[in-house]
């Protein structure tokens, strides 16, 4: 048996260019699977940047609603995306 598990880091880009400049790395109390595949989008219209995470372990694709603000992100708890009342899934293990 195989157990494969990420762990979300949020940088937060403070300069662009050249030289980019970062805010220290938070780690978010927020695990996903395996092979996770991250996404920054307004998912609910809101005008807040939410994370949206694509994971190859078991296939999901999970919404973290951004709770805070612009220049100071908070994600809620996941919430797996669903259509038609069923999980989405892209495949996976």
């Amino acid at each position: 048996m195989r157990i494969v598990f990420a762990v979300l880091i949020l940088l937060v880009g403070i300069a662009a260019g050249w030289d980019p400049l970062f805010e220290e790395p938070v780690l978010m109390d927020q695990t996903v699977g395996g092979c996770a595949d991250p996404f920054v989008a307004d998912w609910n219209d809101d005008g807040l940047d939410d994370l949206i995470v694509g994971q190859y372990a078991g296939g999901r694709i999970k919404w973290f609603e951004n709770t805070g603000s612009a220049g100071n992100p908070a994600f809620a708890s996941a919430v797996v995306l669903q259509a038609d009342g069923s999980n989405i899934s892209v495949g996976g293990t």
